[in-house]
């Protein structure tokens, strides 16, 4: 294969990624963005975000160019294969703990949150903000 059909191949798997890549560049701003108001939660959706991209974007190059230039400089298919196997495994190994953290980023932080919340501020876990709200509804 030509190394400009080689190119097109791969600068095509990524402008097929570009959706969900920049869905989680948003998630990187909106963890930057919301970073004083709640670190912990901004700390795992921002290192998830960061970690799924730096994942992807190489794991998709990988799998279109290593084939290519195995093949060419004559490996088995067998051996090629078992190759793009284990780069599979480890890349979504990789992803799915970023999603992972993701899912703590939501869910983990609310039964804290109660408990932070029953104390005044000066009593809870993290430091907080001066303007930070103390979490009771006022009115």
């Amino acid at each position: 294969m030509e190394n400009s059909a080689v190119l097109m191949a791969i600068l095509t798997q990524i402008a097929m990624l570009m959706p969900i890549i920049v869905v989680w560049a948003i998630g990187i701003i909106l963890a930057s963005a919301r970073w004083k108001r709640h670190p912990r939660v901004s700390q795992f959706a921002l290192i998830a975000f960061v970690v799924m991209i730096v994942t992807r974007v190489p794991a998709s190059v990988l799998n279109i160019w290593l084939p290519i230039t195995m093949e060419n400089s004559g490996w088995a298919m067998t051996r090629i294969s078992l190759i793009l196997g284990a780069i599979g495994i480890v890349s979504k190994g990789i992803e799915a703990v970023a999603w992972a953290m993701v899912l703590w980023a939501i869910f983990g932080w609310r039964a804290q949150r109660k408990r932070e919340n029953s104390f005044p501020p000066a009593f809870g876990n993290e430091t907080r903000e001066p303007s930070a709200t103390s979490g009771f509804i006022q009115g």
